[in-house]
């Protein structure tokens, strides 16, 4: 079952015994315990790809997005916990940004509010108190000025503190991938080196010594596609939240064009209070000055900084698929036994 948003941090699976897996793999003799890695390396690569999934069922299919997420779920139940947990951190990440977007709205709505009290109310109201029409007006100009430097205050305090939980956010959610990463290179290297040592361990047991090695160079290349569908799934997981991303901001930009509509709309239809018509209209042309520079603060500085996010994650940090550099590995592998072979068959004669 895959873990809600609020729990992938919580979520202690996805580290529960990481650092065991070198022994596991690497180190088990016992034919049980060497069944069971094999077994799950038959799972990946003799399992066959549903090439018409749902057809014979006449169902809905799935978003290709979740059909990729699940079926490199099961290919790799070690990695499922993990794997999970990212996901999980996704649709985390799709919330927040949906609660950044309505905080700016109601940071909108707020401003708005505010200066049509103060527009209509606050100059007959000052005016009265002032006696003067001049006086009260540019006491209720200040007003105006203080509520949007408020407005810009709060705003900027918003994102500064929504780009500082992006990062960390991001940077927890990297934290298990990173050490993953480590650990399967780690695995990697060993697994080829022992494939070599073994031969100390067997002696003149030929048929023992090849077993072992087919098991370890096996191993290396199951590890090598974990770490490729690891990564693939995290792209597909950042593909995911950057369309969304893409989507809610231009989304969010047509809601600030509309706001904006709202402020003219604001300014068209203020009621003047009897008696203060003159000094409530040149207030009044205003707020399509006000609404315009929120929507240009709020376009231009404050939508989700997805450069956070890159940056809390840190990928340049992780080991990655290509580091491994499976096929020379490999391969290398192969031509040191073929040139042994020939070595000592030379003995030999």
């Amino acid at each position: 079952m895959a873990k809600r948003a609020g729990d992938w941090r919580r979520d202690g699976d996805a580290d529960a015994g990481v650092k065991a897996m070198q022994d596991d793999y690497l180190k088990a003799t016992d034919p049980a315990r060497i069944k069971a890695v094999s077994d799950l390396i038959d799972h990946f690569y003799d399992q066959d790809i549903d090439i018409f999934e749902t057809w014979h069922t006449g169902t809905k299919p799935r978003r290709y997005h979740v059909l990729v997420a699940e079926s490199t779920k099961a290919a790799f139940p070690p990695d499922r916990p993990l794997l999970e947990r990212f996901e999980a951190y996704g649709r985390y990440v799709f919330g927040h940004m949906l609660v950044h977007e309505r905080n700016r709205l109601f940071l909108q709505a707020l401003l708005l509010i505010l200066s049509i009290l103060i527009v209509q109310v606050g100059a007959g109201l000052l005016e009265s108190a002032t006696r003067s029409a001049v006086f009260g007006g540019l006491i209720a100009v200040v007003g105006l000025a203080a509520v949007f430097g408020l407005y810009v205050f709060t705003g900027q305090m918003v994102q500064r503190q929504y780009r500082y939980e992006l990062q960390n956010d991001a940077l927890a959610a990297s934290r298990p991938v990173l050490e993953r990463t480590k650990d399967l290179h780690n695995i990697f290297t060993e697994s080829r080196t022992l494939a070599d040592q073994a031969e100390t361990d067997f002696g003149g047991e030929a048929k023992g010594w090849g077993q072992r090695a087919k098991y370890l160079t096996r191993l290396s290349m199951w590890i090598g596609e974990r770490m490729e569908y690891l990564e693939q799934f995290i792209q597909m997981e950042l593909w995911r939240t950057r369309r969304e991303w893409w989507f809610l901001k231009w989304a969010s930009r047509i809601g600030l064009v509309l706001a904006l509509g709202v402020w003219i709309v604001a300014f068209a239809v203020v009621e003047f209070m009897p008696g203060h018509a003159a000094a409530t209209r040149v207030l009044a042309f205003l707020l399509p000055a006000i609404g315009g520079g929120a929507a240009w603060m709020s376009w231009r500085y404050w939508e989700t900084p997805m450069d956070g996010m890159a940056e809390g994650l840190g990928v340049p940090r992780w080991v990655r698929h290509g580091d491994l550099n499976v096929d020379d590995s490999i391969a290398d592998q192969v031509r040191r036994d073929k040139e042994r072979l020939v070595e000592y068959r030379t003995l030999k004669r």
